[in-house]
């Protein structure tokens, strides 16, 4: 029961933290960078687990700019993919708000 509610308790303050940083200005993306990220996307519901982390790790790096687009996708995936986008979603709210705080 304990360990229920702290994943939901996880859950709502990832989250949270996922709208207030998406509350942010960001630059658009090309259409070949959405053909892109679509590809990996889907390449994160491949069979191959080293495949599913492989783009993953990309996703990861192409940088906070794709966040509102990967949050636009969420819905529709399966539970696997749509957990990692937050968790890149995450990753990528966590390094912005470090950033600005450092900034000021």
């Amino acid at each position: 029961m304990e360990k229920k509610r702290a994943e939901i308790r996880g859950k709502l303050t990832s989250d949270l933290l996922i709208r207030e940083f998406l509350k942010m200005e960001f630059a658009p993306l090309s259409a070949s960078q959405k053909v892109k990220i679509d590809e990996l996307i889907e390449q994160m519901d491949a069979d191959q687990i080293d495949l599913r982390d492989e783009a993953f790790n990309q996703l990861g790096k192409m940088g906070k700019e794709i966040s509102p687009y990967l949050a636009g996708e969420l819905e529709g995936q399966s539970a696997e993919v749509a957990g990692r986008l937050r968790e890149i979603l995450v990753g990528h709210a966590r390094k912005a708000l470090r950033e600005q705080f450092l900034k000021e």
